[in-house]
């Protein structure tokens, strides 16, 4: 199984496939797994974006589906090569008083 990474605020968690939920497919021209709402960056596959999908089960969870290795992609990280396998999406967040948010990138 593929291991765990991050870039920024975005970690990617193997998930071996028998313990996928069931998913739908999110239709994106192109595939960005978090934008970022200060910089405007975002975290991206580029540019072999047909070798990997991202879908999302009922609960709002994201799932990465590589199907050949890949290149994860942002403009102040460095890139890093994500190998084929399915990786639960998640973003970093931070708690300041009364509520947590997703961190600012």
């Amino acid at each position: 199984m593929s291991e765990q990474m991050r870039q920024g605020d975005v970690y990617l968690c193997p998930v071996p496939i028998v313990n996928m939920p069931e998913t739908r497919l999110i239709e994106m021209l192109d595939l960005v797994l978090a934008y970022g709402e200060v910089t405007g960056h975002a975290h991206r596959i580029l540019p072999n974006r047909d070798h990997a999908t991202l879908r999302e089960d009922a609960q709002g969870r994201r799932y990465l589906v590589v199907e050949r290795a890949t290149t994860l992609f942002h403009q102040e990280h460095g890139a890093i090569i994500i190998d084929a396998g399915v990786y639960r999406v998640i973003r970093q967040r931070e708690y300041t008083p009364g509520r947590s948010r997703y961190v600012a990138d």
